[in-house]
């Protein structure tokens, strides 16, 4: 799994060492930037995603596949006309539209335990941009253009191939009218109300880091590129550490049954996570540190050497957040991540943004914060892995 989802990411390093190569600083973060926000798009769903993999992993309801697929195309097609509405820009609309119908197949693909192909998008996608580079390096096309149209490459192949994958066009077509019979739109808000708390506290995490993101754009447009790079570079600590992530989600849900399993697993991924993230995060560290000088920024080392101290010892107690799912203590991790992240707004404006000292300051404000949330995150988590397991026992 770790091995097949490296494999995966090699395509994405090669995208984020080539692109700063060949484009200039500026542009190249911009890309970056409009990427970013594309996947911003997915809490639109409001938790439907998530919803549907709780469900189907307790029940297999009949056509509650179908019901998610239609009605969540139906809800992305509404995600990008309130995006276009609200923003002015029909580019961002389309990006997100194509984003939530690549994450709803990823979804599908998920529940049945196809992980290096629910992993795949973002590995396509890197391609496609890699594909039409020469469209922006040789034919002057606009950056949101290329964008988006790296992004419509990239959705047309991975919903192929899942489609093609899953054999799911030969379903029979009666399942399909008995979604109709059956309570279509109350099937589907189902899927929403079992996985809206979580979508709104993995939301605000990534509302946390999109802050920071625009914040560098606006107040420190010449540091953009490094910003970009730094955090490509740390996806190298990181891509190991979400395999966990993604993974415990289901996992989790196996052992939830027995709190003393539950316990034993959910340790022994914390080890493993631990161990790659002191190993891989080192080489990161040494990488950027060679970037920074061939590609003549300024920051990358320094912006790094944050990233992975403070967001990847954060994202490895992060890993086992998926456990508040089946403990039934979403709500306190989504009240945790709202205090978290008012704090850190509120800190937005007192810090000064005008010097290079002032922008470590912002990014070790974030990802200090992060950390924070993280460690209150896993104590509550042993605090209530340690309280039904001794219940457990009591009632034997």
């Amino acid at each position: 799994m770790i091995i097949g989802r490296y494999l995966l990411f090699g395509v994405m390093a090669i995208e984020s060492l080539a692109l700063p190569y060949f484009l200039s600083k500026d542009m190249y973060g911009e890309v970056e930037f409009y990427k970013y926000t594309a996947f911003l798009a997915q809490f639109g769903l409001f938790g439907a995603g998530t919803g549907y993999i709780a469900r189907y992993l307790k029940s297999r309801i009949s056509g509650l596949t179908n019901v998610f697929v239609i009605g969540a195309i139906l809800q992305s097609i509404m995600i990008g006309l309130v995006v276009g509405g609200l923003v002015g820009s029909w580019t961002i609309a389309t990006l997100s539209v194509l984003t939530v119908i690549a994450l709803v197949f990823e979804s599908i693909v998920k529940v049945r335990e196809k992980y290096l192909l629910a992993m795949s998008f973002k590995p396509i996608l890197s391609v496609g941009i890699l594909l039409l580079a020469p469209l922006i390096i040789f034919y002057d096309i606009s950056i949101q253009g290329y964008v988006l149209l790296a992004f419509a490459l990239a959705t047309i192949i991975y919903v192929t191939i899942i489609i093609n994958v899953l054999n799911m066009l030969k379903r029979e077509n009666h399942e399909i009218m008995s979604i109709w019979r059956t309570g279509f739109f109350r099937i589907y808000m189902e899927n929403i109300k079992a996985g809206f708390v979580l979508n709104i506290s993995t939301a605000l995490m990534f509302l946390f880091f999109y802050i920071d993101r625009a914040i560098v754009r606006n107040s420190f447009p010449n540091l953009l590129g490094d910003y970009s790079l730094s955090f490509s570079i740390m996806q190298l600590t990181i891509v190991a550490i979400t395999a966990f992530s993604y993974v415990n989600l289901v996992e989790f849900g196996k052992q939830a049954s027995d709190n003393t399993q539950f316990k034993q697993y959910m340790f022994k991924s914390l080890r493993r996570c631990f161990l790659l993230y002191i190993t891989i995060g080192m080489c990161s560290i040494i990488f950027a540190y060679v970037a920074e000088d061939f590609y003549q920024y300024d920051a990358v080392f320094e912006t790094t050497l944050l990233m992975v101290v403070l967001f990847g010892f954060a994202s490895v107690l992060g890993s086992l957040n998926a456990a508040h799912v089946y403990l039934g203590s979403v709500n306190v991790m989504t009240i945790l991540m709202l205090i978290t992240l008012v704090i850190s707004c509120v800190l937005n404006f007192i810090i000064p943004l005008t010097t290079l000292s002032d922008y470590y300051l912002l990014l070790s404000k974030t990802y200090g914060l992060y950390l924070l949330f993280s460690i209150l995150s896993f104590m509550y988590i042993y605090h209530r892995l340690h309280v039904t397991t001794n219940d457990s026992k009591v009632k034997k």
